[in-house]
């Protein structure tokens, strides 16, 4: 049922993110609510449906922003592969972790870009106006998260906000 929820959120985000935000915020300061709900999905859902979902989400992002399609969706799915190998191998007990997850995503946005540009001849805005795109988004992203990641727990029901709760560690 999260995987729907999830799913339905994005919807949404990517409805909000590529009307509303547009017109309301600078085109240099709109949040990425859909990498912002990747990251989320890495940390609630295991690898398989994670991985679909992500890959939905990624294409909602192209299908939204006007982007060639597959753009958003492969990113989306490198960045859920890449979020689960750090779990796997360091234990994110706190939300600090969550920043760095974040932080390493945002700049990992840079190269992913730069090399499908150079790879497929995609062409982008020039540099110093892709790095103020990417600046704003990223500081945007960065003040919105706390409250996506705190609302989309409560709307899956999860106790603690940020993360899934250990079945073992609830209180009686």
């Amino acid at each position: 049922m999260s995987y729907l929820i999830v799913l339905l959120l994005g919807m949404l985000a990517a409805l909000l993110q590529g009307t509303l935000f547009r017109a309301l915020f600078p085109q240099s300061f709109v949040p990425d609510i859909l990498l912002l709900l990747v990251l989320y999905s890495s940390l609630l859902h295991p690898m398989g449906k994670g991985l679909l979902l992500c890959f939905t989400l990624g294409m909602l992002s192209d299908l939204f922003s006007g982007a060639p399609e597959g753009l958003n969706a492969l990113y989306a799915i490198l960045l859920f592969a890449l979020s689960k190998a750090i779990q796997a191998r360091v234990f994110l007990k706190s939300f600090q972790a969550v920043w760095g997850l974040t932080i390493l995503a945002f700049l990992l946005k840079v190269p992913y870009y730069a090399l499908v540009s150079f790879l497929c001849g995609i062409r982008f805005p020039p540099a110093r106006e892709a790095a103020l795109i990417w600046m704003g988004e990223f500081a945007s992203s960065l003040l919105l998260m706390p409250v996506l990641f705190y609302l989309v727990s409560k709307a899956l029901g999860l106790q603690g906000g940020w993360f899934r709760q250990n079945q073992r560690s609830k209180p009686a």
